[in-house]
C-alpha cells in the first residue's frame, strides 16, 4: 500500500479521449459546449498530491474532514463512501468526487481479495472561492470508459511525485476532461456563472493577499469595500453562500494544513503564518475546523 513507484511508459503529451470515437461534442449541442467552456475557464484547477494504493479487506477511513477536494477512483472492486449524510457503494468505473471540507469515510469489504484505488488530492475554485464540486445534485461520477482512464490516471500519480509541477499542469487537465464529461450529464449546472457583485470580488481579492495579517478583520474589509459591516455581511453571504469570517478562515486553514503537510516549521509559525496572533488562538480553531491538533495532522492521524 503507497504511492506508485515511477513509471518509464509516462508521456506528457498523451492525447486524452472520452471514448476512442467519441469528444464532448458528441454529448453537447452548440449552445451546451458553449456554456461547458465558459463553466470550466471560470474553476482553477490544482492538484495537490495523487496516491496510488492496494488495499485488503476489511480496509477502511474513519470519518474525517480535510482540508482539500478529493477524487477516489476504486479498480477491481466496490468502494463504500459516506459524506455528509448520503451513503454511495462505488463500483469499478466511477468515482465519488468529495468536496473539501466535508466529513467522509471510506470502506472495503466483500468478497473481494483485494481493491486498488487511486486518490487524488485538490483545490477546484473560481475567483469567488467557490468550490465546483459543492454544486453537483450527487458526489458519484461515473467515467466513460473505464479502461482507457485506468492507465492515464496511474501514470499521473507517477507524474506527480516526480515531478509534482509538470504533474499539476497535466492533472489540472485530466480533471477537466473528466469533470467536463460529468456536467454533460446535469444539464442544468451548464448556467453561466454568475458575475458577482464587485464589492465582493474587492474583498476575495483582498483576503487571498494579506489573510496572514491578524489585522484583517470583517470590520475593516468592510471599510476597504466602503460599505457598513452589516451590509458587508449580507452582500458576501449572497454572493458566495458563506460568511467572510468562514471564507477568511477556510483560506487561512488552507494554508496552515499546507505548511503542516509539506514543511518543518513549527506549529507556532505556521499559526503567526496564518493570520493568528498566537498559536495560542490557533490550535482549538484548528480542532474545531478538523477534529485533530495541528501535531496530530502533521503526523498522519487521519
Amino acid at each position: 500500500m503507497g504511492n506508485i513507484a515511477k513509471s518509464d511508459t509516462f508521456m506528457a503529451t498523451r492525447n486524452l479521449r472520452l471514448q476512442e470515437d467519441t469528444t464532448l461534442s458528441d454529448y453537447l449541442d452548440a449552445g451546451h459546449r458553449s456554456s461547458l467552456q465558459s463553466l470550466m475557464l471560470n474553476y482553477e484547477i490544482t492538484i495537490v498530491s495523487g496516491a496510488y494504493w492496494m488495499l485488503k479487506p476489511s480496509w477502511s477511513v474513519s470519518p474525517r474532514k480535510i482540508p482539500d477536494s478529493m477524487f477516489v477512483f476504486p479498480f477491481y472492486a466496490n468502494l463504500r463512501g459516506v459524506i455528509g449524510d448520503r451513503e454511495y457503494t462505488v463500483r469499478p468505473g466511477e468515482f465519488l468526487m468529495i468536496p473539501e471540507n466535508m466529513t467522509q469515510s471510506l470502506s472495503f469489504g466483500g468478497k473481494f481479495a483485494y481493491m486498488e484505488q487511486i486518490t487524488l488530492h485538490c483545490y477546484i475554485h473560481d475567483q469567488w472561492g467557490r468550490n465546483l464540486l459543492s454544486r453537483f445534485p450527487s458526489y458519484l461520477g461515473q467515467l466513460p470508459d473505464l479502461k482507457s482512464w485506468v492507465g492515464p490516471l496511474k501514470e499521473l500519480v507517477c507524474l506527480l511525485n516526480s515531478n509534482p509541477q509538470a504533474g499539476n499542469i497535466h492533472g489540472a487537465a485530466i480533471l477537466r476532461e473528466i469533470l467536463a464529461y460529468q456536467l454533460t450529464q446535469w444539464p442544468e449546472m451548464l448556467a453561466e456563472a454568475p458575475t458577482g457583485d464587485p464589492c465582493v470580488s474587492l474583498a476575495i481579492e483582498t483576503m487571498k493577499r494579506d489573510f496572514a495579517s491578524p489585522d484583517l478583520t470583517v470590520t475593516s474589509l468592510a471599510a476597504i469595500v466602503d460599505i457598513k459591516a452589516v451590509q458587508f455581511r449580507k452582500l458576501f453571504r449572497r454572493e458566495t453562500g458563506e460568511s467572510p469570517k468562514r471564507f477568511l478562515n477556510k483560506l487561512r486553514m488552507n494554508k496552515a494544513t499546507h505548511l503542516l503537510r509539506y514543511t518543518t516549521v513549527s506549529v507556532k509559525e505556521v499559526a503567526l503564518s496564518c493570520g493568528f496572533s498566537s498559536d495560542h488562538y490557533f490550535h482549538p480553531a484548528f480542532f474545531k475546523e478538523y477534529g485533530r491538533s495541528p501535531s496530530a495532522f502533521r503526523k498522519g492521524e487521519m
